[in-house]
């Protein structure tokens, strides 16, 4: 018996094609594999990560309570995974998005085991603060000098000078309310040329950021 083509549909997201009865649950489905996420962003998966978004998953609040509770930036960035960070960045995803210890994505780039300035680039391209402090008080520009990160601690000082050398709301490198007046502007070059200059060897505490 043909089955009358009436009773089929296409989902308004992915264009998939449903029986009509089963669109909503077929909906549900897909922006409800949240158990997946994590594993599509360390398998390099961007289809999947799309058509959770697609069917109505906020991304911005996933996270991932065993890993101190990780956000997907946060994921990326362990994983080296640029291509899907990107798609978050231009997504909607903020840059300066935390864990439990006030870890931004930008803090991971530059911990003891994890230096990487192509995705430092990124990240502060797209408005990743580097002078935010966690829950210990160190900032990323703080891990970049500790561990050792020469071209991360450079990516930094470049995009200050960029920053203070461009009338506001000019830079093209560094977003525009990370830097919004010349007093700003000023007391963020005061506080990296503070932060560059001390004592770089401080210990870790027990309990706090892990700085992979």
């Amino acid at each position: 018996m043909v089955y009358c083509l009436k009773n089929i549909t296409k989902c308004p997201y992915c264009k998939l094609q449903v029986d009509i009865k089963d669109l909503p649950t077929h909906i549900e489905e897909a922006a409800s594999k949240k158990d997946d996420l994590a594993a599509a962003v360390l398998a390099n998966n961007l289809e999947l990560i799309k058509s959770v978004q697609i069917h109505g998953r906020d991304l911005q609040t996933y996270r991932v309570a065993s890993e101190q509770d990780a956000t997907l930036m946060h994921l990326a960035v362990k994983a080296n995974q640029v291509e899907i960070l990107d798609y978050l960045l231009l997504n909607g995803l903020s840059a300066d998005l935390t864990n439990k210890f006030g870890e931004t994505p930008l803090h991971l780039c530059c911990g003891q085991n994890n230096g990487k300035p192509e995705i430092a680039r990124l990240l502060v391209m797209r408005g990743a603060n580097y002078m935010s402090k966690n829950t210990l008080g160190d900032s990323p520009l703080d891990l970049s000098i500790r561990y050792g990160h020469h071209d991360i601690t450079m990516l930094f000082n470049s995009a200050n000078s960029s920053a203070i050398a461009s009338t506001a709301g000019s830079s093209s490198f560094i977003s525009d309310g990370q830097f919004g007046s010349q007093g700003s502007m000023r007391k963020t070059k005061q506080g990296f040329n503070k932060q560059l200059s001390a004592h770089s060897n401080r210990s870790s505490m027990q309990g706090g950021p892990s700085y992979f």
